[in-house]
């Protein structure tokens, strides 16, 4: 069942679920700023939208390649993810809405 990250409360726009923007405020950085390669955060408890919590964690990234066509080999991973209050499964965390519990 999918399931909404709540805006930050910093937000000044509080309708509809968070962005990445918002995620970036949980994670205590600026709602504009890039993650840092070597960020990493092991449990920040972060509301849903129907009144529940749940913990995401962030992993760290990796530099992008040099040269001129460096953008074609870019990593595109996700790198913050929230676990699913009703499955339990790892689900990044801008991608909420679309997840689907298996064997629901």
């Amino acid at each position: 069942m999918a399931f909404y990250i709540l805006r930050h409360p910093a937000n000044p726009i509080q309708s509809g679920y968070a962005d990445h923007g918002d995620i970036r405020l949980y994670l205590g950085l600026a709602r504009d700023a890039k993650l840092p390669l070597d960020f990493t955060s092991s449990c920040t408890w972060v509301p849903l939208r129907d009144g529940r919590r749940t913990v995401m964690v962030c992993k760290p990234g990796n530099p992008a390649p040099e040269g001129p066509r460096r953008w074609r080999s870019k990593s595109s991973a996700h790198r913050c993810y929230v676990s699913c209050p009703d499955c339990g499964a790892a689900v990044p965390a801008g991608r909420t809405h679309q997840h689907k519990c298996k064997g629901a």
